[in-house]
């Protein structure tokens, strides 16, 4: 028994000496983990999705422990469901504008991740994505962002603030359900988000401080979920008056050709901060 005992052993420490640290994860992506823990992902394209039975390549053996830091490179587009789920260790990520789409689990049980950075390409932040990243203390929802998927930030114990961008219409089901620590949520979102059961379950309403639009401060006090905030203020950058009047849909860019917003009525314009911006190819004033 003993000596079946130091084979199985021996075999494990074989298999994990022996352990992948380059491989394919997409159709045209390719990884490469080093010794110190830097994890790159390289190419052109989609990642593959996993899952818990269909562990991502640099999760076998358990490797994904020694992984502190993740380098997506430029000209990826979607970051597979489940890819670097318990990656305990993980403290840095770098995602590139190429991204449009996080999966769900992605960064799921990262309990070690301090910050991340969504770029303002990402339109979809999947379910569960960034569960459980207990060491996390402020996110920024990216104005690109038009969907928050269920728990997609559920038990993130140590998230303090949050930042909705203008585009965001849906949390979904208990996306920020236990993150007990919020003190302040700043939404830019002229239209109060829908949210799904729970999406604000366990945040203190009574001294977390609610920042919105300030020509929205009626829609948020008697929307669902929103309107159980005590402390629910207006936007200091909101406008005071108006220069844009015209009827129907239009995008909307900063003076730096950046979009602010895609297809916006007339009242989600007149509720941007003050500034420049072009809209229908012509330069309007915010005031």
């Amino acid at each position: 028994m003993k000596q079946i005992y130091i084979l199985l052993i021996a075999l494990l420490m074989g298999l994990s000496a022996n352990a992948e640290t380059s491989g394919t994860c997409g159709p045209n992506l390719t990884w490469h983990l080093t010794d110190d823990g830097v994890l790159t992902i390289s190419g052109k394209g989609e990642m593959y999705d996993y899952s818990y039975r269909n562990e991502a390549p640099w999760g076998k053996y358990n490797i994904n422990r020694i992984i502190k830091r993740i380098i997506i490179g430029d000209g990826i587009t979607t970051i597979g469901s489940s890819a670097f789920d318990r990656c305990f260790f993980l403290t840095s990520v770098t995602i590139p504008n190429s991204v449009t789409t996080i999966g769900g689990f992605v960064f799921s049980g990262c309990s070690a991740l301090t910050s991340v950075t969504i770029p303002n390409s990402v339109t979809e932040i999947g379910d569960y994505a960034f569960t459980d990243c207990r060491s996390l203390t402020s996110v920024t929802i990216p104005n690109s962002v038009t969907t928050i998927g269920g728990c997609a930030f559920r038990v993130c114990t140590n998230l303090q603030k949050v930042n909705i961008g203008n585009s965001v219409k849906t949390i979904g089901t208990s996306a920020f359900d236990y993150c007990t620590s919020i003190t302040q949520i700043s939404s830019e979102a002229v239209v109060p988000p829908t949210c799904g059961i729970n999406a604000l379950n366990g945040i203190n309403k009574s001294k977390c401080k609610l920042i919105v639009p300030k020509n929205s401060l009626d829609a948020y006090k008697q929307a669902y979920q929103w309107e159980d905030f005590f402390l629910i203020e207006g936007s200091t950058t909101g406008i005071t008056n108006t220069v844009y009047n015209k009827a129907g849909l239009a995008d909307v860019y900063t003076i730096d050709g950046t979009k602010r917003l895609s297809k916006a009525s007339t009242d989600e314009i007149n509720a941007l901060p003050k500034g420049v911006y072009i809209v229908n190819g012509k330069k309007i004033i915010i005031k």
